[in-house]
C-alpha cells in the first residue's frame, strides 16, 4: 500500500504516509519514498528509450 501512495496519481508526501501507516521515523519513509520514485524515474527513461528506438524502426 505504501507503494501505492507514493505512485501518481496519489503522491502522498513523506508526512503523508507517515501518518497513514503510523511509522514513527521519517527517515524511513523518506527512504522508501525515494527509492520508489527513482524506480519511477528510471521506468520513464526505460519507455523513452524504448519509444525512440520503435520511431527509427
Amino acid at each position: 500500500m505504501l507503494c501505492y501512495l507514493t505512485e501518481p496519481p496519489i503522491l502522498c508526501t513523506t508526512e503523508e504516509i507517515m501518518s497513514i501507516s503510523n511509522h514513527q521515523i521519517m527517515q524511513d519513509v523518506e527512504t522508501y519514498v525515494a527509492k520508489v520514485r527513482k524506480e519511477m524515474l528510471n521506468e520513464g527513461v526505460r519507455q523513452r528509450l524504448k519509444d525512440q528506438n520503435e520511431d527509427q524502426n
